[in-house]
Parts: C-alpha cells; sequence; structure tokens
C-alpha cells in the first residue's frame, strides 16, 4: 500500500476518484463514472440529503426523457448496480494498494470515503451553503449498454430468497475496502455454503469462539418440532442435542463451548442449559426467552415479554449459572428487550424505553448499555441520534463482536432484510454510519461470528398463502383452529366480501407483470381485472366494488379503478396514491396513503370518487403504512411507523382531532382491523416475541381503548406464522364469523462463511 493520506481532503479524494475513473474498471462506462463523480461531489460539498432515492433520481436523470418515473427509478438502480461492481473490480486489481477506498452502496447513494491505513471516514457534514452542489451531468450516448427493459416494480416476497436457494449471488463483500488482516474483524467474506438442508426449517445459529461447532434449532428430526442440533462448521454429521414434544429455540454457546443454554417450551417454558455431550438438560428461569451466556460464563442474560393480562411491562434478567440466583436490571425501564453481552462480561446491550415522570413526555425506544450492578445506563443513540440512512428499519441486535466495538444486527432496507454493522465507542455510544455485511435478495437473519471471523446467519425462504379462522369476531373469541382459505400462493392481499359471492381480489406477478386477480371459487378460475399494472384491492364493505390502483400508460400517473359487481367501470385519477386502506361505509370514498413530498413517508389522506374531492385527514401523522375505517365511518384507525416503531392509534374521521395511542409501541404491531359492530379493534403484534393475532376493547365514545389487550390466537410455530412477512405482505381482514390473513409457510437454513 502506497503512503496513506492521513487526513482525508476533498483534493485527496477528488484525486483518488480521478485514479477510478480512468481505470480500466471504469472504461466505457459512461453512466456508472457520472454517478459516481455526481454522489462523492455531493458528499464533498455536505449535500447528503440531495442523494435521497426520489431526489437524486430526479436531479441526475435531469437532461434524460423518461416518461414514468418508474422507469427512472430502474434506471438508477441498475447504473448504481453496475458502479459497485466496478468498483469491487477496481480494488481486486488496479486499486489494491490505493490509500483511499471509495464505495457506492446501492440502495444508499452516500458514498464510503475512508483512510485505508488509519480507518478514519470523510465526515460528512450538514447541509450548508460553503460549497455548491454541480449540476447533475448530461447523460451522453454512452459506451456502456443500456440497461434492459426494467420489470414491473414488485414487493419483497416476489423476489425472496432465490440467491439464498441457488447458493450464488449472495453478494458479501467488504463495504470499506480494509486488506486482509486489519483490525477490522468483518474482513472481506468468501466462501458461503449451507450447512443444513434447505428442505428443513432451521434457524437460530450460534458458534463456539474457536468457529469448529455450530449449534442451532431445526424441525429436521422425525418429531416436527424444533430441537437442537449439533453440527461442525465444516461438517455435515449433526447431533440431536434435545428431544420430547416441544420446541426449543434460540441457543447461545458458553465461551469454553461445552454448555448451550436455550429457550424451551418444556415444563411451562423458560430457560434451559445443557452439555454439548449431552445428558438430561437444566432448568436455569422461567419464561425467560433470548437467552445468552456471558463470555465469561458465569451469567445468562434473558427477557421476559410484556404480560397480555396487563400485569406488568416485559422485563430484563440475568441468572447465576453458579448459585442459581436470578437478579432483575433495569427496573426504572418501562421495557427491555433482546439482550446482547459485552466482550467484558460487565455490561449488556438491550433495546430499552426509560421511565418517565407524571408530565414528562414518553421515551422512545433505542439501544441501551447497562452495567450488570444495575447502575446508570448509556444511551447508545443509534436509534435516536446516531447517523440515518434514509428507509432503513432496524431490527434487533444480534451479536457484539469481541474486537473492533461492532454489533451485528438485521435491517430491512428496500425490497431486502440483510446482515447490517454498527460501531460503538469505548463510552457506548454510536459511532459512525451503519454499514451493510452481506446483500442477498432474501432475508438473512440471526448472526453470530466467531474469534477468527467465521460467521454463521440464518436464510429464510417461504411461500404465502391465505388462511381463515373461525371466529365469534364482536366477541374477540375464536371457534376452531386455523386452515387453508386458498393453495394460492404468493399473494400479497386477500380482500373476500362477504356479500359478494365469495370472490376474492389478490395481488400475483404472474406473466412477469404485477396484477390484481378475481378469483371464482366456484369455477376455480382466476382473471385479472385490467391489462395494465394494477395492484392494491380494496372491497367497499357490502362486497358490490372492487377498488384498485392501475398505472396509466405513457407515464400519466396513477388511477384508481372502480370494478362494480355487474362488470361497470370508471377511473379516478390520484397521481399522489401509493397504497389503497379501505373504503368509507357508504362506498363513496376511499381511504389511502399518499407519499410525502419531501420524505419517502406515508401520510393517509381520502379521496370521494364521485367528485374526485382529495382532502388530507385531520391532525394528519406522517409515517402511516396501514389504515381502517370503522364500520360505522366515525373513527380511522391507523398503523404509523416512527424511527422503526410500529404504533396502533384512532382518530375521528372528521374534525374532531389528532390520533389516540392504542398500542404502547414497545413492539411491533401493524393491521388494525374493526369488529363489525366497531367495539373491538383486531392487530397482528409481536408483543411475546411471536406475531400474533390481537384485540382491544374501544371505547365507542373517543375512540380510545378500553383495558389491555388479548391474544386471540397464537402463532408460535416457526414452520408457520405471520411473523417473517414485512407490512407490505401482510394482510388482515374480519368478518363477523372469521378472519382471513396471510401466513408464511416457511423454510430456514444455516449458511457459514469463511474470511479469505
Amino acid at each position: 500500500m502506497t503512503d496513506s493520506v492521513r487526513e482525508l481532503t476533498p483534493d485527496g479524494i477528488r484525486e483518488q476518484l480521478r485514479r477510478i475513473l480512468d481505470s480500466d474498471a471504469f472504461k466505457g462506462a459512461t453512466r456508472s463514472a457520472r454517478l459516481l463523480e455526481y454522489c462523492v461531489e455531493a458528499a464533498l460539498a455536505g449535500k447528503t440529503s440531495a442523494l435521497v432515492e426520489h431526489r437524486l433520481m430526479d436531479a441526475w436523470l435531469a437532461n434524460k426523457t423518461l416518461d414514468e418515473d418508474r422507469k427512472k427509478l430502474a434506471l438508477l438502480r441498475s447504473v448504481s448496480r453496475r458502479a459497485d461492481h466496478r468498483l469491487r473490480r477496481y480494488y481486486r486489481t488496479e486499486g489494491s494498494d490505493d490509500p483511499i477506498f471509495i464505495g457506492l452502496t446501492p440502495g444508499i447513494y452516500v458514498p464510503l470515503i475512508r483512510d485505508r491505513l488509519t480507518g478514519g471516514r470523510w465526515a460528512d457534514t450538514p447541509d450548508g451553503e460553503e460549497a455548491p452542489l454541480p449540476a447533475a451531468p448530461p447523460l451522453p450516448s454512452p459506451r456502456e449498454s443500456s440497461p434492459q427493459r426494467p420489470p414491473r416494480s414488485v414487493r419483497p416476497w416476489m423476489v425472496a430468497a432465490a440467491c439464498l436457494i441457488a447458493g450464488t449471488g449472495l453478494g458479501y463483500w467488504n463495504p470499506f475496502g480494509f486488506a486482509t488482516g486489519a483490525s477490522d474483524p468483518l474482513v472481506t467474506l468468501a466462501n458461503f455454503r449451507r450447512l443444513t438442508p434447505p428442505e428443513t426449517m432451521s434457524i437460530d445459529p450460534t458458534i463456539t469462539r474457536d468457529g469448529r461447532l455450530v449449534v442451532y434449532s431445526s424441525d429436521r428430526g422425525s418429531s416436527g418440532f424444533m430441537h437442537l442440533w449439533l453440527q461442525p462448521a465444516v461438517g455435515t454429521m449433526p447431533v440431536q442435542l434435545t428431544h420430547g414434544e416441544f420446541d426449543d429455540r434460540q441457543p447461545s454457546f458458553s465461551a469454553e463451548g461445552n454448555l448451550v443454554v436455550y429457550h424451551s417450551e418444556q415444563d411451562g417454558g423458560g430457560v434451559f442449559v445443557v452439555s454439548v455431550s449431552g445428558g438430561r438438560p437444566r432448568k436455569v428461569a422461567p419464561e425467560g426467552r433470548s437467552p445468552r451466556i456471558s463470555p465469561d460464563g458465569k451469567w445468562v442474560a434473558y427477557w421476559i415479554p410484556a404480560r397480555t393480562d396487563g400485569g406488568g411491562d416485559s422485563k430484563l434478567y440475568i441468572a447465576s449459572l453458579e448459585t442459581n440466583s436470578i437478579r432483575q436490571l433495569r427496573g426504572d425501564f418501562l421495557t427491555t428487550q433482546y439482550p446482547v453481552w459485552a466482550p467484558d462480561s460487565k455490561h449488556l446491550l438491550f433495546i430499552g424505553r426509560p421511565r418517565r415522570g407524571p408530565g414528562e413526555p414518553p421515551a422512545v425506544s433505542d439501544w441501551w448499555v447497562t452495567p450488570i450492578d444495575d447502575s446508570a445506563p448509556v444511551n447508545t443513540g443509534v436509534l435516536t441520534d446516531g447517523p440515518r440512512l434514509m428507509g432503513l428499519e432496524y431490527g434487533p441486535p444480534w451479536h457484539w463482536q469481541r474486537t473492533g466495538g461492532v454489533v451485528l444486527f438485521e435491517a430491512i432496507l428496500g425490497e431486502t432484510r440483510n446482515l447490517w454493522a454498527v460501531g460503538l465507542s469505548s463510552n457506548f455510544k454510536v459511532r459512525g454510519l451503519p454499514r451493510r455485511i452481506t446483500k442477498g435478495v432474501g432475508r438473512e437473519s440471526q448472526p453470530a461470528t466467531s474469534d477468527n471471523g467465521r460467521i454463521v446467519f440464518t436464510g429464510l425462504t417461504g411461500a404465502e398463502r391465505i388462511w381463515t379462522l373461525p371466529l365469534e369476531a364482536n366477541e374477540g373469541k375464536t371457534t376452531g383452529g386455523p386452515k387453508v382459505a386458498t393453495a394460492l400462493q404468493g399473494i400479497v392481499e386477500y380482500f373476500p366480501a362477504s356479500g359478494s359471492g365469495g370472490r376474492m381480489a389478490y395481488v400475483s406477478p404472474k406473466n412477469g407483470s404485477v396484477r390484481v386477480f378475481l378469483r371464482d371459487a366456484a369455477r376455480n378460475s382466476d382473471a385479472p381485472v385490467a391489462d395494465a399494472m394494477t395492484w392494491s384491492p380494496i372491497f367497499s364493505r357490502d362486497g358490490s366494488t372492487l377498488a384498485y390502483l392501475r398505472e396509466e400508460g405513457g407515464g400519466k400517473g396513477i388511477t384508481v379503478e372502480i370494478l362494480a359487481a355487474g362488470g361497470a367501470r370508471r377511473d379516478v385519477p390520484c397521481n399522489s396514491c401509493v397504497r389503497l386502506f379501505s373504503f368509507s361505509p357508504d362506498g363513496n370514498t376511499v381511504l389511502y396513503g399518499a407519499r410525502g413530498t419531501e420524505t419517502d413517508r406515508m401520510y393517509a389522506r381520502t379521496l370521494n370518487l364521485a367528485t374526485g374531492e382529495n382532502r388530507a385527514l385531520a391532525g394528519e401523522a406522517e409515517g402511516i403504512v396501514n389504515a381502517d375505517w370503522s364500520p360505522d365511518g366515525r373513527f380511522i384507525a391507523l398503523t404509523s411507523l416512527n424511527r422503526g416503531v410500529h404504533r396502533i392509534m384512532v382518530m375521528p374521521s372528521g374534525r374532531g382531532g389528532g390520533p389516540v395511542p392504542i398500542t404502547d409501541g414497545f413492539s411491533f404491531s401493524d393491521n388494525p382491523r374493526w369488529s363489525p359492530d366497531e367495539k373491538l379493534l383486531y392487530f397482528f403484534s409481536d408483543e411475546d416475541m411471536f406475531r400474533c393475532l390481537y384485540a382491544v376493547r374501544i371505547n365507542p365514545a373517543t375512540g380510545g381503548g378500553m383495558g389491555p389487550s388479548w391474544a386471540v390466537h397464537h402463532f408460535h410455530q416457526a414452520q408457520r406464522s405471520p411473523y417473517g412477512l414485512s407490512p407490505g405482505e401482510q394482510s388482515l381482514v374480519i368478518r363477523p364469523d372469521a378472519a382471513y390473513f396471510t401466513l408464511e409457510e416457511a423454510r430456514g437454513s444455516i449458511w457459514v462463511g469463511d474470511p479469505r
């Protein structure tokens, strides 16, 4: 490596950029070169807000005539992927010894600029006037081949896990360009292999510190239950560790690799420990979830979800393996979840929300670090104060590296769920932007690493089907077990209307284009509602009318098409429409989600189908991802998403005031749906760490909640659950005698990756 630029300067970075653009890797790649240059200059000018995708799309393609935003977006993403591949090629060849690393991650666009020797990163400055942002360069006829006609926009499940199944395209690389042997433990990875058969449900991997053994939970035995299996990281001969007619999940290795602690439904549920050589498991604590053994082998940390009967909040505990004593930590917090041990065995990282005094505004969730002596905790600021990536939805922390101050977690960005890493300083404060570790197109989760850099994680695949649950909807009681409503796979949305003769509307990418289909169950036939791209179907409450969104030809915008039961059609233009939520009781107005002009978050609005009047809701809240109109039209139930927290709210549909919280935001909650008599509100929640169907009583006068929610039906099977579905994939319909919803019939594989 040549002499490092000890202090990154704009001139030094521009000189590095010139070397890259003059290289063989970028020869003839006009579009990739211009995009990279534009993004780097924006970062140097402190104008990273200009690199938000929809702004970049408009500015970078300002001189390119494309008749639809969809085509502009597809072109931008295609060129950014090419630039990413060319940068990798450059740093593998001509730039292997260059002192400055420049990376461009598709979907993020804020370039990664780092001194490869010192690890120092170019600090993004706030937007200002210090340096003007250059105009978007024109796009001349390039030598670089134009991308193929982009496919229609699809949802996450349409691309889920194809690369994981084939074992190709996982796209693992070192985003900061560290040379092999650098201090960062996440060096360039290669030789990824699947450790478990693809036809099994294998999840929750943990690995010994020396990287030799892996333990995971799997249904690969003959019992049909999830049990723990022990397997060499480089072998194929698994040994079953636990047995019985109950599920065993979430294992964690001791530092010596001789003990495994885990959660089991045995004996009423709790935390157990078993030797890797076999033997009878020993119960350590009742009820606990996500148990983790401390690096020094003395303690087990775990948490207990909030009780659904109103008896308390989620709690964090540590249990001594030496004395069998149990002690609660952070009783001054409303919620404490997902503990992860620090390398020193003296601190725990967790998702927490402190209690506030009377009259104080409620606290928001964040990642906290607490000493195990329960002295003052530290707010890391990962979710609140740290640098943010637009559109990145954080999942829980999974693993704290023994070196480098790096925490691995899973997160959703765009259409994929990948593994990410974020740094913590010596005083446990977030440092730097999070960086993506894996780039698969499926769902990657539950990472753990060994001291030598070997990583294990879960790759999830699955197919969605619509299920039905017999229900006394006005009572919140089930009258039977769930069963498949339709064998159709790949369904995103499903709206059976009781007055429509059992018609089903669903979205599917048949024939290569996303379309709404109507299914005639009596004739066992399916027909698309239109020739164009269509999505987001909703039935009116009497089942007489179906509305959906349709792309107008020639880039003319979005139209709400209304299809009556008799076949009559009419259109209402709605260019701001992103997703339809619900019909008003009289069938004259639709509630829909509109994309904000200055943000990527949705707002709820109403559209009168007769007059075309488009109105914002009173007390409008941003970040709306779901909504439902009450049967009498007085209230609207909403799901808001703010900094990764899903919360159910209810607000008057008129001008009576703003939204009233129904759920507290401690856990995921979505898909609010009214009971026919409007006295109950149903929703999905992760309150007990699984995604289950809940209900809460609603005050008919105010729309507020009355008492605690309760679980209408639990979905605790890993193989069949709503848990793996993103909010955009999940659907829920409540009818007087049944609930209809999407379940994923999942498969999981354990993957292992080694450093090069």
